[in-house]
């Protein structure tokens, strides 16, 4: 007979911020990388979509203080992800289904491929803050707008 444990991710700080449940004695060590304003693909990532998903990635999460060298290589395989669910749907094309030796009609084997590269890409994109739930948490690149206007806020006196 086992024991089985369940073990709870523990809450991003970001979250205890926001719902007021922080405290001081519970923080974790903060351990930060240094932020990088430019990083370059690694060699294997030789895709055409993936290399321009790297140039709208990089260039959105070093203007929003996000990217640090450690991302690279997570960032590569979002990309890369990206690249395969655009190629596999080009190859489909508009023959959605396929038509068997008996006859049968069934889906386009290429369509899994491109759904499970999609999928995946989103699993990364949310490690970089980039889904609408970790916008709404305050975990994801802020947005420019919010912080041109509070900043002005404060300037103004408001």
């Amino acid at each position: 007979m086992s024991i089985e444990y369940i073990v709870r991710n523990p809450k991003p700080e970001g979250l205890k911020k926001l719902t007021g449940t922080n405290q001081r004695s519970r923080a974790r060590a903060a351990f930060s990388f240094p932020m990088a304003s430019t990083l370059a693909p690694p060699e294997w990532l030789t895709g055409k979509y993936a290399l321009e998903e790297w140039e709208r990635m990089t260039a959105m999460l070093a203007a929003s203080n996000v990217l640090t060298p450690a991302d690279q290589t997570t960032l590569a395989h979002a990309c890369a992800s990206h690249d395969l669910a655009l190629r596999a749907m080009e190859a489909v094309g508009h023959e959605l289904t396929q038509t068997s030796k008996t006859e049968l009609l069934s889906a386009h084997p290429l369509i899994a491929v491109a759904e499970r590269a999609r999928a995946q890409y989103l699993r990364y994109a949310a490690e970089f803050g980039l889904s609408p739930r970790a916008r709404r948490l305050g975990l994801g690149p802020a947005e420019e707008e919010e912080t041109e206007d509070a900043l002005s806020k404060f300037t103004e006196g408001g």
